[in-house]
């Protein structure tokens, strides 16, 4: 099993070196009392990082079922324009970025069209009362994101280019990686371990 310190290490090499110091851009934040200044500061850090296609605003958003639990949960301060925000928190944003420059960004490029990333990270509250998974689901506790592919896209070419990451990183990173027609669930490090699923 790998230490904690080695996750961070791998996830650090998923992403064209040097990376970041995450904690280095958090201390840069305008305000800790505004969402659009943590999605900005997060922003800047993913973009350091070398993210192509994903935004700070979708790795902290949820789906419109979880979306609709968390605004009857009343945290009204967490609200970005109608959208619940769930910061990431700043120990988890490398292996976030890792995720993002190392799985997402090339399931883009394989499908070649739009890609809308939800459930980035979802609180074990919400998640509780939106899916089936238990309290060991990587949404709550590690970096994993769910994928609705553009049908418009090469959806063939995507799912092949998520399995080629599976066998290539699967091992290494813990990766999970479910798979429907048009989503695909990509998680590293996942509680789980390294595993698949079909919708």
């Amino acid at each position: 099993l790998m230490t904690p310190a080695e996750r961070m290490q791998a996830c650090a090499d998923l992403i064209s070196p040097p990376a970041p110091d995450p904690w280095e851009y958090a201390r840069r934040m305008e305000s800790t009392r505004e969402i659009g200044h943590y999605l900005a500061t997060l922003d800047a850090y993913l973009l350091a990082c070398g993210v192509r296609h994903f935004s700070a605003f979708e790795v902290s958003t949820m789906s419109a079922s979880a979306q609709k639990v968390a605004k009857r949960m009343g945290a009204a301060r967490s609200l970005y324009g109608d959208q619940f925000v769930d910061p990431i928190p700043v120990w988890l944003w490398q292996p976030f970025a890792a995720l993002l420059v190392g799985f997402c960004d090339p399931i883009r490029d394989a499908l070649g069209a739009p890609v809308t990333l939800r459930n980035g990270l979802r609180q074990w509250a919400v998640n509780q009362q939106v899916a089936s998974s238990g309290i060991a689901s990587d949404h709550p506790n590690t970096a994993s994101a769910d994928l609705d592919l553009a049908r418009s896209g090469d959806l063939k070419a995507a799912h092949a280019k998520a399995e080629e990451l599976y066998a290539t990183h699967g091992d290494l990173h813990g990766v999970s990686l479910g798979q429907g027609a048009s989503v695909i669930h990509i998680g590293i490090h996942s509680p789980m371990g390294h595993r698949r699923w079909r919708y």
